[in-house]
This record gives structure tokens, C-alpha cells and sequence, in this order.
């Protein structure tokens, strides 16, 4: 799976949505037919200047993504969006827990084991951090403050 922040000159919506196939393949290394495809024009200021827009490329190659669908059809489910593992674990990650527009999160996996942790920094580098269940053993583990 790819990932990519690309700057374009400024367009509408619909003039990105005809082209952004064109655009997709000098940043992707696959057969243009042979991925999934999906992008978001990313809001405020482009780090390229004036003129410009930044968009959010991410592609996914077809044969994985029928892999993983073909999993979740076979047990009976209807697959209805799959994710990138990062974007997912941000959307897992604010649905269940509160914080403050000025918090940064940092999201990561612990080095040690299976366990997932975050931190909460706030903008006077006060931080926090918690430990979510070990998926190892299933039984939760302690959180640290500092």
C-alpha cells in the first residue's frame, strides 16, 4: 500500500477526478490498472505555494485487497471499506478515546511484544501514556503517567 502527500496545480473537484489517474501513475511504481485507487484534497495552504494544492494519494493493489475481502466474504461478512493499517488505527483510536483539538497523538507499536501504545502530548508538553490490551495474552495492561 502506498501513501502519498503530492502537490497539483489548483483544479476543482471535477477536473481532479478525471485526472488524478494520470497524475497517480508517475508516484506509483504498479500498473495503474492493477491497484485501487482513492485520494483527498488535503485543506489550507500547499507546502508547494500558491498555485498549488496538496491531495492525499493512497493505492492499494487489487490482489491484496481481494485477498482480505475474500476472507471477510467467506466467513459470511459483507465487506464494505477497507483501510490503510495507520488510517485505521486513527479512526480505532478516536472512537474511543476523548481528547483536545490542541493534543498531538503519536500512535505506535511497543517494540517489545503485541502490545499497541499512544501518548497524549499537549501543547505544554505535559504527556501521557497508556497501554492498550496486550493481543498477546488479551488482558490489559497498566498505563504510565508521566
Amino acid at each position: 500500500m502506498i501513501v502519498k502527500r503530492i502537490s497539483l496545480p489548483v483544479m476543482t473537484s471535477a477536473e481532479l477526478a478525471e485526472s488524478i489517474h494520470w497524475e497517480a501513475e508517475q508516484y506509483i511504481p504498479f500498473d495503474i490498472d492493477d491497484v485501487n485507487l482513492d485520494y483527498q484534497i488535503l485543506e489550507g495552504s500547499s507546502l508547494s505555494g500558491e498555485g498549488n494544492m496538496d491531495v492525499l494519494l493512497a493505492a492499494a493493489k487489487k490482489d491484496k485487497i481481494n485477498d482480505y475481502t475474500s476472507v471477510i466474504t467467506q466467513a459470511g461478512l459483507q465487506p464494505v471499506a477497507v483501510d490503510i493499517a495507520a488510517f485505521a488505527l486513527q479512526n480505532a483510536f478516536e472512537a474511543n478515546y476523548e481528547f483536545e483539538p490542541h493534543q498531538v497523538i503519536a500512535l505506535g507499536r511497543h517494540r517489545r511484544g503485541r502490545q499497541l501504545d499512544h501518548a497524549c502530548c499537549t501543547a505544554e508538553r505535559r504527556c501521557t501514556g497508556a497501554t492498550s490490551t496486550s493481543a498477546a495474552t488479551n488482558t490489559p495492561t497498566r498505563s504510565r503517567r508521566s
